[in-house]
């Protein structure tokens, strides 16, 4: 398991093998900014691997601001459940215990909720 540094310096949980993938593909159907599918009561925050919010959630999934047209339309994400307001997809989609690992590279239900409650604390 790898771990990167959020915003705010802590240490967050990611992993290629454990749900959270390292490409993102593009929607067919991208999203305007100002869509009302926006879930305002979700925060913006640090996901796809920038040091500044560059996530918004959108129905329950994490949409990439960086990827947008010139008119404002995402494109990329979509996949990643928000760990806000989807928190137990997210858990579920990421968790990681597979008995061939190694207890410290494990990504367990608990590390994740951990790292949900990090996130709350901060943007939430």
């Amino acid at each position: 398991m790898e771990n990167s540094n959020s915003k705010d310096g802590s240490e967050v949980p990611q992993s290629t093998e454990a749900g959270v993938p390292t490409e993102r593909k593009t929607i067919d159907k991208p999203h305007a900014v100002g869509s009302t599918a926006i879930n305002e009561s979700c925060p913006e925050f640090p996901y796809f691997g920038a040091k500044y919010p560059d996530a918004t959630c959108i129905d329950g999934y994490l949409w990439d601001l960086d990827k947008c047209d010139e008119s404002g339309m995402l494109y990329g994400g979509g996949d990643e459940p928000c760990p806000f307001c989807n928190t137990e997809t997210f858990i579920e989609q990421n968790i990681d215990d597979d008995e061939e690992l190694e207890e410290n590279e494990k990504i367990t239900r608990q590390l994740l909720l951990n790292y949900v409650e990090k996130l709350r604390e901060k943007y939430g």
